[in-house]
């Protein structure tokens, strides 16, 4: 989990902006120029797979305690 939060730290769209591609990928050009290793692709297509699925579960944790806040703050408004 450390170092999905270290990766996902390292996203941010000025990141994104300055490189133009995610980390662990070939850039375009770099692909197009140099061609890609499907075996190490696969490992970081796998790779980046996995932190979207802990990121997926890490926001629906976040959606889950922000609609019982709701629904709490929802009952004491009616009483």
């Amino acid at each position: 989990m450390k170092a999905f939060r270290a990766i996902r730290a390292s996203l941010t769209p000025k990141t994104f902006k300055k490189n133009e591609h995610l980390p662990g990928f070939p850039s375009a050009i770099q692909a197009e120029a140099n061609g890609v290793e499907l075996g190490n692709l696969n490992k970081v297509l796998l790779k980046h797979q996995e932190e979207l699925t802990l990121h997926l579960i890490e926001q629906n944790k976040k959606i889950e305690i922000l609609m019982q806040l709701y629904k709490n703050n929802k009952m004491i408004l009616i009483n």
